[in-house]
């Protein structure tokens, strides 16, 4: 028997169509609609992913201080219309932001990503080429840009 994902979801809007979305795709989802409520559910533990969507700036501040005083580490996604929420977004901590609320399956599809299984990579060589890699070596000398002056790549930081 699969277990079923839970989702916290802080909507203080009225509106189901991001729980519907998430329960269509096998989540339990718990709804709250006010910050004492989602204290209350933090408290009780065993989530896998809280959904803010489109709290005001005082809402979502609160909201992520309560999850940083939890113990468990919670990947949050945030939902929302404001502006200035991408650099925001990075100040709170959030592990992913989208800015339109409508887009009920852009949410449930950016929430499914946080607990896709990562693929092993086919080609287990160096992603990027080590400083004394002989196919970096070979490259022709650089010169300081104006001085004629060949670059040494070997420098010890002086330049020429």
């Amino acid at each position: 028997m699969a277990v079923s994902r839970v989702v916290l979801l802080y909507a203080s809007t009225a509106s189901t169509s991001v729980q519907n979305a998430l329960v269509d795709r096998g989540w339990a989802v718990r709804t709250v609609t006010t910050l004492a409520e989602g204290k209350a559910a933090i408290s009780l533990g065993a989530i896998d992913l809280v959904v803010m969507d489109d709290p005001s700036w005082t809402e979502a501040r609160e909201l992520v201080a309560m999850l940083d005083a939890s113990p468990a580490l919670v990947p949050r996604l945030w939902v929302s219309s404001w502006p200035e929420a991408p650099s925001h977004s990075v100040k709170l901590g959030i592990d992913a932001l989208l800015l339109d609320p409508t887009d009920v399956d852009g949410i449930a599809n950016q929430a499914e990503r946080f607990f896709e299984p990562r693929h092993a990579r086919a080609n287990t060589s160096q992603l990027f080429a080590a400083g004394s890699s002989p196919s970096v070596r070979a490259t022709p000398a650089r010169t300081a840009r104006g001085s004629g002056t060949p670059w040494d790549d070997e420098s010890t930081g002086e330049w020429p």
